[in-house]
């Protein structure tokens, strides 16, 4: 089973950005640290994929091999 263990981090954001997320986040109805967490993972998805012959996106785990 993996560890839930968490690491407290200070993350400084300019006043716009920070709005942004205040907003999406009141609007679906979670907090703002979730919604950080949310739009981290979907950044680090984004990252992780790799680029197919026909210039599509599939996702591959960091772990397997090429």
């Amino acid at each position: 089973m993996m560890s839930d263990q968490k690491v407290q981090t200070g993350l400084r954001l300019p006043e716009k950005q920070y709005e942004r997320i205040r907003e999406k986040a009141d609007r679906i109805g979670v907090s703002i640290n979730q919604m950080a967490l949310i739009l981290i993972d979907i950044g680090l998805n984004y990252l992780d994929m790799e680029k197919d012959g026909q210039n599509h996106f599939s996702f591959r785990n960091p772990q397997d091999k090429p």
